[in-house]
């Protein structure tokens, strides 16, 4: 499985690029949904914001120039981070939008 991988990186390296990005982004979407004001209600079901995140990171990839993984950095490690840095940005977006929903609210 190991050759497999390598001589796929190394036939097709554009994708190999992409789906590296791509799966890097498809982890900091999940956690900007994670969090995310509108995408943390109830009401939207989970197998529902899976596809949303994968279709959304599709159209990221595409824009965004895919840059390799630098060599000896453990691929797990930057998921997780990345995910981390979504949930953060969902965090932060989240309590913005209280705060003005709070103003707001006890403004009248």
């Amino acid at each position: 499985m190991d050759q497999f991988l390598v001589s796929f990186a190394k036939i097709f390296p554009e994708i190999n690029l992409a789906l590296g990005t791509g799966i890097m982004i498809f982890a900091r979407m999940i956690g900007l949904f994670r969090f995310a004001p509108i995408f943390n209600s109830k009401l939207i079901p989970a197998i529902a914001k899976i596809p949303l995140a994968l279709i959304l990171t599709v159209i990221c990839t595409m824009v965004i120039k895919p840059a390799p993984i630098p060599a000896g950095t453990s691929i797990i490690l930057c998921v997780c981070l990345n995910f981390a840095v979504g949930a953060i940005i969902g965090y932060i977006v989240n309590c913005s939008y209280n705060a003005i929903y709070n103003v707001a609210y006890n403004c009248t």
